[in-house]
């Protein structure tokens, strides 16, 4: 039984920021040390400087490199460049991206909150293999700004399709954002608040595994 929660997402003002593509990035672990840098230099608020990259400069102990992103994170929603949604929302997420074949696709999916279980349980399965280095360092920038930047990607079984059906039935007609990343991928984000759908949707997810 996977247990889902909607959220206040603390996500870009688009007030404050006029390109989106300036300031967001594929995930940290792809991120090599030339993109690193101009990621950074694409925008002062560009992610890189939050979410970090797996190149650790060894002449910055880690201890700072943790307390740098949290003083930016902090600096960041005091001048409003991140602000919290008003109402906990399931956050509809799609991409389009040309298949090797040359087919045009749509992946879709939803952001959520996820209730941990226990290994044994067999809800939330974890990854095939990971690395103390990498774990480590992705826990301490959690533990140190209390907030978890990238994502965790999983996957779920729905053969009829019925989560992302309802969620697009609840879904606003525009947007919060709409984005080309540097593949030409086109990614577009609904932040979905309708109380019904909500329930509805955290209770597709109860006969489910991730």
């Amino acid at each position: 039984m996977a247990i889902i929660a909607p959220f206040c997402g603390l996500r870009y003002n688009t007030a404050r920021i006029s390109r989106m593509e300036d300031v967001v990035t594929p995930p940290y672990d792809v991120i090599d040390e030339k993109a690193q840098q101009d990621y950074a230099e694409k925008n002062p608020y560009n992610m890189v400087q939050l979410d970090l990259s797996k190149h650790i400069d060894p002449g910055i102990p880690l201890d700072e490199r943790y307390a740098k992103a949290k003083g930016l994170f902090e600096e960041w929603q005091q001048e409003k460049i991140l602000v919290r949604d008003g109402a906990p929302a399931l956050y509809l997420y799609q991409i389009e991206y040309i298949h090797p074949s040359g087919r045009r696709l749509i992946r879709k999916g939803l952001v959520t909150l996820v209730q941990l279980a226990e290994f044994s349980e067999g809800i939330v399965k974890p990854h095939e293999k990971t690395f103390r280095e990498v774990t480590g360092d992705r826990l301490c920038l959690l533990d140190t700004c209390k907030t978890q930047f990238s994502k965790i990607f999983s996957l779920y079984s729905d053969e009829k399709g019925e989560i992302i059906t309802c969620l697009e039935k609840a879904c606003p007609t525009e947007p919060l954002y709409t984005l080309a990343d540097n593949d030409g991928n086109l990614h577009t984000v609904w932040a979905i608040t309708e109380r019904s759908t909500l329930n509805k949707v955290k209770d597709l997810f109860r006969d489910k595994s991730l």
